[in-house]
């Protein structure tokens, strides 16, 4: 992914200052990241500058990141579109009109990017990112006399203040310890903002508005329409959503579940030879285990990468903080893991994210608003927090809810996937993004905004039940989609006995023998079990990690804010830890001890946000 800014100014003034700020922006990156930007200035009003990614040079060639220009204007892709979009041939002008400056599409560029868009004349501009938002943009405004978007959220803040210096914002506090993001698009940073993905930043005269995503909305599929039908449509948007792995070496994060085998079988169907494919474990794993079956029966190389961690605390914490670009890690329980994927540095590398498309993690099929809305709470907000934490959370919610619950209770799609719809998933998923979108050419085929639309534009039925998907997998490679899964089963066969779908005769009852899944708890057989850690040369033990985070947070400047943002026990239980003395959740459940573990790694991740140590 490449890094970028877009100035609108108002002040011409302050044009040597941008300049100068530019020429100097590179060292807020991480390592690797062009030191010379491209600039495209087409008038004082509008400046855009792109910093080339460190796997670039492999790359430029044959895939997108860059600027075009075409008769509707200037285009910047910070990451890949659609195949030939922005090509020689000018696709994107064929898609693309501009009425009272602004743009639209008559269908989507496709792919996974942050875009922006430069009227011919320069009296407008547009940012915006591929809908769902897995790729962030951020808008920020702290002069007067100009506003900036950027896809990195500490990089847009610091050219809002052409300074390298910041202070947190104290709002963000409490947001991140509720949810491990701010629900509202608040960032750590003063007047930076992530962009609402159902929406389109239009920058005029220094400043910025909303308007409408240039991208439309395609119609429902009926889910009377023949599940072979809709099987034949996906399994062709799937091949298209992975032309990357045509034109490049590609690599793939295989897990051998759902997500990674539907890419698996794209590239099967797309004949793509030469794929490496690799898991963070190793074979004494019932994961591990899988993954090595399917790459086999695709026909990839197959590898396991040992996970390393960074054992330090306050390394560890350094390191995710530079990740994530100072948002905090969303899944702050491995904010000690340190991700080396040098060996992908010549190739494209594919990951999942496919519970979008097969209908999200918590599903639920009850027309109830009670419950629906009982859901999506518990899916946003801790229940390790007070209500003086989740205040300002449970305040956007309620405005969320109110606008659209009505709609939930008579489509009770599943919350995650309702919530994806707008801006949430961009603020959880920025972490993870900013960090392998900085190591290596990230493709996520099943969040391709044409991939995207389609899964939105199904059924409810159709979605959960995960027929659609896996329909496209026996489409593509049916041998792949006849590999047990481990730990789990396709949500139709849940119930083999259910034939409440509208086309019950399609619930592929044919090789459900093949499919009988191996057991397992996911939380006891992690993915990443000891023996595939490799540990840095400080070896710290867990249990002194946990003590070094709750003394981290105790001392820190931001404790008085902290405390009263967590329940009593939780207190008590940091308290025990700063002392390293025995924990009062020996008598929990291991579920639960897993929970507040990770929660308490949040806490401590929040507090190193407003200690600055990064």
């Amino acid at each position: 992914m490449y890094a970028y800014l877009l100035f609108s100014i108002k002040n011409p003034a302050y044009l040597p200052e941008i300049h100068s700020f530019i020429a100097s922006a590179s060292s807020l990156l991480p390592p690797g990241f062009s030191t010379a930007p491209v600039v495209v200035q087409p008038s004082d009003e509008y400046l855009l500058c792109y910093w080339a990614a460190p796997y670039a040079a492999h790359h430029a060639k044959n895939v997108n990141p860059g600027h075009t220009e075409c008769p509707n204007g200037t285009f910047f892709c910070s990451n890949y579109a659609a195949r030939d979009i922005l090509g020689p041939e000018n696709g994107i002008s064929k898609i693309s009109k501009v009425n009272s400056g602004q743009l639209s599409f008559d269908q989507s560029p496709g792919g996974v990017a942050a875009w922006v868009w430069i009227a011919a004349d320069a009296k407008s501009a547009m940012s915006w990112s591929t809908v769902p938002s897995a790729i962030t943009t951020f808008i920020s405004k702290n002069r007067d006399g100009f506003c900036v978007s950027g896809n990195r959220p500490r990089f847009t803040y610091a050219a809002s203040t052409l300074s390298t210096g910041y202070r947190p914002a104290s709002d963000y506090l409490p947001k991140y310890i509720s949810s491990a993001f701010a629900f509202d698009g608040e960032t750590p940073y003063p007047n930076t903002v992530a962009l609402q993905p159902s929406t389109a930043a239009l920058l005029q005269n220094g400043c910025y508005s909303a308007v409408n995503h240039p991208t439309p909305r395609i119609d429902n599929i009926p889910q009377t329409r023949s599940l072979e039908e809709k099987s034949e449509a996906l399994a062709q948007l799937l091949r298209g959503a992975c032309w990357v792995a045509q034109v490049t070496p590609a690599s793939l994060f295989l897990s051998g579940g759902k997500d990674s085998r539907t890419i698996s079988s794209a590239f099967r169907g797309l004949g793509i030879d030469g794929v490496t494919a690799f898991t963070f474990g190793n074979d004494t794993t019932g994961e591990g285990e899988t993954a090595s079956l399917v790459a086999g029966e695709a026909g990839f190389s197959f590898t396991y990468k040992t996970q390393r961690i960074v054992t330090d605390p306050l390394k560890a914490l350094t390191n995710a903080l530079k990740h994530s670009d100072g948002l905090g890690t969303s899944f702050a329980h491995q904010y000690h893991y340190d991700s080396d994927l040098s060996f992908t540095a010549a190739r494209s590398s594919f990951h999942g994210h496919g519970h979008l498309l097969r209908g999200g993690f918590a599903r639920t099929m009850k027309q109830d608003g009670d419950y629906i809305e009982k859901f999506i709470r518990s899916a946003f907000i801790s229940p390790y927090v007070t209500r003086h934490a989740s205040e300002t959370t449970t305040r956007a919610l309620n405005e969320y809810l109110q606008k659209k619950l009505p709609a939930i209770a008579r489509e009770p799609l599943d919350n995650l996937f309702l919530s994806n719809r707008d801006y949430r998933l961009g603020l959880f998923s920025a972490p993870s993004a900013l960090e392998l979108t900085s190591k290596t050419m990230m493709c996520y085929p099943l969040l391709d905004e044409r991939i995207a639309q389609f899964a939105a534009a199904l059924s409810v039925y159709d979605r959960i039940s995960e027929r659609v998907v896996f329909g496209a997998i026996t489409k593509l490679a049916p041998s792949v989609a006849d590999i047990p899964l481990f730990g789990e089963i396709w949500r139709f066969d849940r119930d083999h006995g259910r034939t409440n779908f509208v086309d019950s005769d399609h619930n592929f009852d044919a090789g459900y023998e093949k499919r009988v899944p191996q057991q397992a708890n996911k939380f006891t057989h992690l993915t990443t079990p000891q023996s595939a850690l490799q540990r840095d040369a400080d070896n710290f033990p867990a249990v002194e990690r946990k003590r070094q985070i709750a003394e981290l947070v105790m001392d820190s400047r931001v404790w008085a804010d902290v405390r009263p943002c967590l329940t009593a026990d939780l207190q008590a239980e940091i308290s025990l830890r700063a002392l390293g003395r025995p924990s009062d959740l020996s008598g929990k459940g291991h579920n639960e001890q897993f929970a507040i573990n990770a929660f308490l790694d949040r806490v401590g991740v929040a507090a190193a946000i407003y200690d600055i140590r990064w």
